[in-house]
């Protein structure tokens, strides 16, 4: 009996236990990713803390060494030895490039001032910095202005800074002259303002900005042209339709008499061409010599923009200052091509020139066979 009893407590002491494991549930340990996170964060942070501040050291040891080589020589020139320095540095796309623009905008003046002592030539050195394209040394110089040297607007070489910075396209110091307040559409010494020169050399981005900030949009030089003539000639169809999206008037003229699509089309900018045909350019402008664009594209060849202006309405027969049809034209620079297209539009074979030379004359003059076939063709 006593056996029994045993095994029985013994049986129910093992089910307990069995039971009691079989509830244990053991969890593993979860890591703190972020914590991980952060301490990483904070490592790389340490990091570049450490490799900006050993970059300032450098930069401040190349800007005293550049200045002690050459303290008896003007601050102009210093400066030049400075950025010479720094080249490599500036021209870096690394976060050097960043860095070292900073410390100059912040501390070159100061530096250079501490060793030299005050000069007084600073708009002549701002000058030559808007110019070269330095903007960290523009910005230097705007911040350190206590004593009112620099006059954001003077001239410089008849151009004002503004105009200059536009012109040779440095779009960030024309960004920090418009936050300071220079003056949008201030002329230069031909006339031009800084859209002009802008719009001349193809710099988008700098018309766009100035437009934002209400630059004049048909302003004319000297000669009389805008900033979209100089965009057409030169072929800039982007700013031509930009500035047609700001108003610019498509068919002002400059002194010469020629419109933007006389000179999109003599410079055989056919995209631009398009853009003022769109923008309701007057086809059939003519200029001081009565020619228009059919006749400037007639004489250059140029099938595609010819058949553009004709498409929309170009007059065929039309005569310049010296009797000369776009058919005349066409033959004397033997261009067969425009020849056929013309006198498929109707072009007069009679008109004769100045000079009493019809185009077949000119063709039989020049011995253009297959120009010379084709008209007597058509006669």
């Amino acid at each position: 009996m006593f056996k029994i009893k045993l095994k029985l407590i013994m049986f129910i002491i093992s089910l307990n236990i069995s039971n009691s494991n079989a509830s244990i549930d053991i969890q593993p340990e979860e890591k703190n990713t972020n914590n991980t996170s952060d301490n990483n964060q904070n490592t790389k942070s340490i990091e570049n803390n450490s490799i900006e501040a050993d970059k300032k050291i450098e930069i401040n040891q190349i800007i005293n060494n550049t200045i002690d080589k050459n303290i008896t020589k003007s601050p102009k020139k210093i400066i030049k030895f400075i950025f010479k320095e720094l080249a490599p540095l500036l021209k870096s796309k690394s976060e050097f490039n960043t860095i070292t623009n900073d410390y100059i905008q912040n501390n070159l003046i100061d530096l250079l001032e501490a060793k030299i002592g005050k000069f007084n030539n600073k708009q002549k050195i701002f000058n030559w910095a808007i110019i070269e394209g330095y903007d960290s040394l523009v910005e230097a110089f705007l911040k350190n202005n206590k004593d009112n040297q620099i006059n954001i607007d003077a001239k410089i070489d008849g151009d004002n800074a503004l105009i200059s910075a536009s012109e040779k396209g440095h779009t960030l110091i024309v960004n920090t002259l418009i936050d300071k307040g220079a003056k949008i559409n201030l002329k230069g010494e031909n006339g031009s303002t800084a859209l002009n020169l802008a719009a001349k050399n193809g710099y988008l981005d700098i018309v766009s900005i100035l437009l934002d900030n209400k630059a004049a949009v048909n302003t004319q030089d000297k000669i009389g042209k805008t900033a979209l003539i100089q965009a057409a000639t030169n072929g800039y169809s982007d700013i031509v339709e930009l500035l047609i999206k700001n108003k610019a008037k498509v068919n002002i003229k400059d002194k010469y008499g020629n419109t933007a699509l006389i000179l999109a089309s003599e410079n055989n900018n056919q995209d631009t061409v398009n853009k003022l045909i769109k923008a309701k350019a007057n086809i059939n402008a003519q200029n001081n010599s009565k020619i228009t664009a059919l006749m400037q594209a007639s004489k250059n060849g140029n099938i595609e923009i010819a058949t553009s202006l004709i498409d929309n309405h170009a007059e065929i027969n039309i005569i310049n200052n010296m009797g000369k049809t776009a058919l005349i034209m066409a033959t004397e620079n033997n261009h067969k091509d425009i020849v056929e297209l013309l006198l498929n539009n109707n072009a007069d074979l009679d008109i004769p020139d100045n000079n009493g030379n019809t185009a077949l004359k000119i063709a039989e003059e020049n011995q253009y066979t297959d120009i010379k076939d084709m008209l007597k063709k058509e006669d």
